[in-house]
């Protein structure tokens, strides 16, 4: 797991542009967001989703997004492949990064 500070816009505070860290690869105990009782995505069983793209042999990626606390905001899941190609006039066949799941924390 690495990251790399970036900037987000809180929508909550008049779209503030608030510091952030860019999480690859997040690992497990950022997807259970095990300092929480119960994660918001706990009905989408990120875990399983995982799984099922390593079975299908998929390329993919996942990242997450911790505020200044560190605590998660977000998570994504991109695929990219042979399995996703444009079909635009002009750039047939050209690979895509396709975003398969995207999750962000929601506002109190």
């Amino acid at each position: 797991m690495s990251s790399r500070p970036i900037e987000i816009i809180d929508n909550l505070n008049q779209g503030r542009r608030v510091e952030a860290l860019l999480v690859e690869d997040p690992d497990d105990e950022y997807i259970e967001a095990a300092d929480k009782p119960v994660p918001e995505h706990h009905h989408w069983s990120w875990e399983w989703k995982l799984q099922q793209e390593l079975k299908r042999g998929s390329l993919f990626k996942c990242f997450g997004i911790l505020d200044t606390d560190y605590e998660p905001q977000g998570l994504m899941l991109l695929n990219y492949g042979r399995e996703y190609l444009s079909r635009l006039s002009g750039q047939e066949s050209r690979l895509l990064i396709y975003l398969a799941y995207t999750e962000s924390a929601r506002g109190t």
